[in-house]
């Protein structure tokens, strides 16, 4: 689970991407848009990440991979 002031910094940046994409927007500025919408999505992506890991439904990439070398025939010699 994340700390208090990673899951603050990310909520910060989360709305501070939002609002950027909205003046980007009204403005007609296509570069702080775009800036604001990824500053947005990435910071989103990292609180969804955090809440995952909190109630415990985070697997990480073990399941995928092991489907992932299931599927390619090679269950027996996993990547690194």
């Amino acid at each position: 689970m994340g700390s208090n002031f990673s899951k603050s910094v990310c909520w910060f940046v989360f709305l501070v991407g939002l609002a950027a994409a909205v003046v980007g927007i009204t403005e007609l500025h296509v570069e702080s848009a775009v800036c604001g919408l990824i500053a947005a999505s990435t910071s989103g992506l990292i609180l969804l990440k955090m809440r995952a890991e909190a109630l415990g439904r985070f697997d990480g990439l073990d399941r995928l991979e092991t489907t992932r070398r299931a599927i390619a025939g090679t269950l027996s010699a996993p990547r690194m």
